[in-house]
């Protein structure tokens, strides 16, 4: 975790599950790349990072609903990259109290490129998965990424 510093775990996780589903080239310099996407967020007043109380803080963590589509967009623009597939990705953020009731967020990405209508879903987007871990509370702290399967893990009881 960058403590004390920018929060990158966000854009780490989507880096690595880009790299790891194909879409995009292994970046020589991941902390430039980092950089680029939270230069990029900083210009826009909608996607700027806040803190929890809403306090606009260029170093502060990104939230998956708010900033995974457009640092996906930004990442798949690199040279070398596979273009956005036609119906977009979807971000499962996973957390340590997922249950039936309470299922993983999920992120579509990518859909208004092309005006998919309909629902998101395994045959019809590109899984990407992340965990939040969350510590003990219910507020996340840092994103990481995690490998598709992930979904079929056993859930341990004593995180339920």
């Amino acid at each position: 975790m960058d403590v004390g510093g920018t929060h990158y775990s966000q854009g780490r996780s989507l880096i690595t599950n880009l790299i790891t589903s194909g879409f995009i080239t292994g970046p020589s310099q991941r902390k430039e790349t980092r950089d680029k996407c939270r230069a990029y967020l900083l210009r826009y007043p909608d996607l700027f990072p806040a803190l929890a109380d809403g306090r606009r803080e260029p170093n502060a963590y990104l939230e998956h609903g708010r900033h995974a589509d457009p640092v996906v967009r930004l990442l798949i623009q690199e040279p070398g990259s596979k273009d956005l597939p036609a119906q977009g990705f979807l971000l499962r953020v996973h957390a340590r109290y997922d249950t039936a009731q309470s299922p993983a967020d999920e992120v579509p990405i990518g859909r208004m490129v092309f005006n998919v209508v309909g629902p998101v879903g395994e045959s019809t987007a590109v899984i990407l998965h992340a965990f939040n871990s969350t510590g003990t509370g219910s507020s996340g702290s840092i994103m990481t990424p995690w490998s598709a399967g992930a979904e079929n893990a056993d859930v341990v009881q004593e995180d339920v």
